[in-house]
């Protein structure tokens, strides 16, 4: 039986493509060397668009981009449309000239990075650098579960600075209020969402937040199982949920994680719009 191997997929968008062509050879060469376990999906994009199509199937683990792109596109606006995901992606960022880099280096998202070189000669190396990082990283399944429940810790504090926010509670008051009723045992995620659940139909606004409150409950109960997780004996690259059956592996918490982003996205708009 043939073994299937784990995928990761570049892209990496230049629009010009001398550019590209003799780095993909010596990178794929390399990747076989270095990484012969792992499955290279390198993807040549000369516009930007083969990336949005991978976004929209979670299909990419690293963006190789140049800063100046066909017409006014820049690889800012490519790290960025990452950000608004909030994908688990890493990026290289490489340019000729010297730029404003305030913006490139800020974390594509709480759990992706930035790396940014000069030049546009022997860029296969650095590629094949933040290759390796990223197979380290995410092939510990360990790591991955943390990731999860540090997102989901991440998503309380935001949920209780809305509280906060919504019900108007005095500066001096905020301490008790966090302890007394937002942080004791009683008060879990899957407590907290029907609240949001309740204000969002008080204020006539569910159809903006879709599923917000499922999305929560859902996060909730997959913290609660990667909690109580080991390591699959027959895979080291997967967890299974003890007395549960649930098993995840590195697409699966990828998946809750970019979950995690889109809730954390909808609880900060709710926030702005009772902030005033």
């Amino acid at each position: 039986m043939m073994d299937i191997k784990q995928k990761i997929t570049v892209v990496w968008v230049e629009d010009n493509k001398l550019i590209f062509s003799p780095n993909q050879e010596e990178l794929e060469y390399k990747f076989k060397q270095n990484f012969g376990e792992f499955e290279l999906n390198l993807i040549y994009d000369a516009d930007g668009s083969l990336l949005k199509k991978c976004i929209k199937e979670d299909d990419i683990d690293i963006l190789v981009t140049d800063y100046n792109l066909e017409g006014d596109l820049t690889g800012i606006d490519l790290i960025n449309s990452i950000r608004k995901e909030g994908f688990l992606v890493d990026v290289l960022f490489y340019s000729a000239q010297d730029i404003d880099l305030t913006d490139v280096y800020r974390k594509t998202d709480p759990y992706g990075f930035v790396e940014v070189i000069k030049g546009k000669d022997n860029i296969a190396d650095p590629v094949l650098e933040i290759i390796g990082k990223n197979l380290r990283r995410c092939s510990d399944i360990v790591f991955l579960r943390g990731l999860i429940i540090s997102r989901v810790i991440d998503i309380e504090q935001d949920i209780n600075a809305f509280f906060v926010s919504y019900f108007k509670i005095p500066a001096p008051m905020h301490n008790d209020f966090y302890n007394y009723v937002l942080e004791n045992k009683y008060s879990s995620l899957v407590g907290k969402s029907v609240t949001i659940d309740k204000i969002l139909k008080s204020q006539q606004i569910k159809g903006q937040f879709k599923k917000l409150s499922v999305y929560m409950q859902t996060l909730e109960q997959n913290r609660n199982l990667l909690a109580h997780c080991k390591r699959d004996p027959a895979d080291r690259n997967k967890l299974v949920s003890m007395g549960e059956g649930e098993v995840y592996d590195r697409q699966k918490i990828k998946k809750l994680l970019i979950l995690a982003s889109s809730v954390s996205q909808d609880i900060r708009r709710l926030t702005e719009q009772f902030s005033t």
